[in-house]
């Protein structure tokens, strides 16, 4: 995308992955999984320091939308995901 001449990038959710890293993948970030605010600023450095992700970034205006982990993993409107009890869901 770096290298496109693109007019938007329309971003749809899952900007970075809170899961343990996995070696092969296209950037190698600590390998627990993130659950305190030190955890996500660190996984989020870690990918903005890509320097073609900053490359797009720089070059191009971005739309994103909100991900579903947001609320809860996988939901449908008042529908929980499959894991969750529903008299619990928001």
């Amino acid at each position: 995308m770096a290298e496109e001449d693109l007019d938007l990038v329309v971003h749809l959710g899952d900007y970075m992955y809170e899961g343990a890293g996995k070696p092969g993948r296209v950037r190698m970030h600590p390998p627990e999984q993130t659950f305190t605010l030190e955890q996500y600023r660190l996984r989020y450095a870690v990918y903005r320091s890509d320097p073609d992700l900053q490359k797009v970034h720089q070059r191009f205006p971005w739309a994103v939308v909100f991900d579903d982990h947001e609320v809860s993993d996988n939901y449908a409107s008042l529908i929980p995901d499959l894991d969750s009890p529903r008299d619990t869901f928001p």
